[in-house]
């Protein structure tokens, strides 16, 4: 049962990092600074769902 707590926990952890990625591409005024990040964290997120970007 703790094994698939951490693993819950971790997946959970994960999730956060995409999501701060992507507010702060939200938050740059330069169009292509914030697709550049964007970009990033949503290669992050294609990962985490195991697709392909």
């Amino acid at each position: 049962m703790g094994k698939v707590e951490s693993e819950e926990k971790k997946r959970e952890r994960e999730l956060e990092e995409i999501r701060v990625i992507l507010r702060k591409a939200a938050a740059y005024k330069d169009p292509k600074s914030m697709f550049v990040a964007a970009q990033s964290g949503v290669q992050l997120l294609a990962m985490f769902l195991n697709i392909e970007p």
